[in-house]
């Protein structure tokens, strides 16, 4: 609100359905605004909808009733591949190519014979990437869980990263998931370890649910050279492999293939599949019976679906999203609120196409003006720091807000410069530090807040989880790390090494004392 404000700009408030809550989250963010920010609402919108927009009427005139406010809008769930605002996803930094077909594996603490998926990154339409958050996952094509040495674990790792959650929505939405010997075990209904031979303690998990499946974990591994059939909806691809694992699989469902003798093996449900075969891929039938379900699924003839250059995937994408957006919204209420009351008649406009340094840059210069503007005079040393909190909040309070300790930037700079490692305790956080420029410098960025070394030291080590985060996060980093923690109890963990003094430690005058 406050960079509207500044440009004296009107203001469409999305929120977004799919993480739930999102009435009462738009009424109350208008309730809460201040009568000048809120004059500069013009509508609202509802983002990431799935399903029939009729059943949200009763709800939306709710919310009109409640806000005064118009809803321009229901935006329905669109899969799109779009950059996020901080970072990149890891293929979409390549300036190579990129494939129709996005297939996500996702890597697993303890993963295992990820050699099975070598030949789908060789097919000319599969792209093949390996995802560790929800953020990195996106919306595939193909959702793939792999083998592990831990079947019990990793599956509490899932859990605890979003990773699980974000699977079950895109299945639910369709998109095929293929699980892998342990990733196939991971998709079934149970996991009992009653005997911990896996996880080491006796427990029983409940698992994805999304095959009709159940595994019992005994001692016994199995081993064996196979040859199958896969059955439908790749009916007839020949599969060779090998199978190594513990636990035995109960299976209620459709069989994935059938060994030579006739035996059937794996399970099939809707469009997700699980099967024990390793080298699953190795004979080519099944790539090419895979990426050619995957194209008809998607709508596009695999003759036709070349690989496009980065630039032209982008505007691809993009378009979709447009298109998407355009045909949800009232657009006439849009065009109004911006001024454009009759947009068919405007001249056609050439785009005008600006690097993303140079519109920083150009950023960086009106904050500088309007910091002088209003008096605010920022010292030197802390400048760029307080410019980059304004540049991400659109907040010219932080310059009046923010506290230094004297001497904490060069200390911070110097840090960093001597290979410090910067640890958060947010994945956004984490996506948003330039690991290219730390990495010239020796240093690394962390997050442990999916590590599951810190989900067992969180079961009973006597600290609320903000503080047991801390401390595990702590652990095993150089001592002359940068911290970032946004958690209230890490807050006040930092005022008790505040008030205890700085502990003194090798390479960094300024480092904190361990918990």
């Amino acid at each position: 609100m406050g960079l509207a404000k500044l440009v004296d700009a009107p203001v469409l408030l999305a929120g977004d359905i799919d993480r739930g809550g999102v009435f009462a989250q738009m009424y109350g963010t208008v309730a809460l605004l201040e009568p000048d920010e809120r004059a500069r609402i013009c509508g609202l919108i509802i983002n990431k909808f799935r399903g029939d927009v009729e059943i949200l009427r009763p709800g939306l005139a709710m919310l009109e009733e409640k806000t005064q406010l118009p809803v321009l809008g229901v935006v329905p769930y669109l899969r799109v591949d779009i950059e996020d605002e901080d970072s990149l996803a890891p293929r979409l930094q390549s300036k190579s190519a990129v494939k129709p077909l996005d297939a996500a594996v996702l890597r697993l603490p303890h993963i295992s014979n990820f050699t099975d998926f070598m030949p789908l990154e060789q097919h000319p339409l599969l792209g093949v990437r390996y995802v560790q958050s929800v953020r990195e996952l996106g919306a595939p094509d193909l959702v793939i869980l792999p083998g592990t040495k831990n079947t019990v674990n990793d599956l509490l790792w899932l859990r605890q990263s979003g990773l699980e959650t974000a699977v079950l929505k895109l299945a639910a939405g369709g998109t095929p998931v293929l699980g892998v010997c342990g990733g196939y075990q991971l998709l079934g209904e149970t996991l009992d370890d009653s005997q911990g031979t896996e996880s080491g303690h006796p427990q029983t998990l409940r698992g994805l649910g999304l095959l009709p499946t159940r595994t019992v974990f005994t001692a016994e591994k199995r081993r064996a050279q196979v040859t199958a059939t896969a059955a439908a909806p790749f009916a007839g691809a020949a599969l060779t492999g090998y199978e190594i694992h513990t636990g035995r699989t109960a299976v209620n469902g459709a069989p994935f293939c059938r060994y030579a003798d006739g035996t059937p093996e794996g399970c099939v449900q809707n469009a997700v599949f699980g099967t024990y075969l390793h080298g699953l891929f190795d004979s080519g039938e099944l790539t090419e019976q895979l990426a050619a379900y995957l194209c008809r699924r998607k709508g596009i003839a695999p003759e036709t679906a070349a690989p496009l250059a980065m630039a032209d995937y982008r505007t691809q994408q993009l378009d979709l999203l447009a298109d998407g957006v355009r045909s949800a919204l009232d657009m006439g209420a849009v065009y109004a609120a911006m001024g454009l009351h009759n947009p068919q008649r405007r001249k056609k406009m050439t785009p005008q196409h600006h690097l993303p340094a140079d519109i920083e840059r150009t950023s960086m210069d009106i904050i500088t003006a309007e910091l002088a503007s209003r008096g605010l005079a920022v010292p030197p040393e802390n400048a760029a720091v307080v410019k980059r909190v304004i540049h991400t909040t659109a907040d010219f309070d932080y310059a009046e807000n923010l506290r230094f300790t004297p001497g904490a930037v060069a200390a911070g700079v110097a840090a960093m410069r001597a290979g410090a490692a910067v640890i958060t305790d947010t994945n956004m956080a984490l996506a948003g530090i330039t690991k290219p420029g730390l990495a010239k410098l020796g240093g690394q960025a962390l997050c442990f807040m999916a590590d599951p070394a810190v989900a067992a030291a969180a079961k009973g080590g006597g600290l609320d989880p903000g503080r047991r985060r801390h401390a595990q996060g702590r652990a095993g980093v150089p001592r002359c790390g940068a911290g970032r923690w946004q958690r209230p109890t890490a807050l006040l963990t930092i005022a008790d090494e505040i008030e205890s003094g700085p502990a003194p430690c090798a390479g960094h005058r300024r480092a904190r004392r361990p918990l």
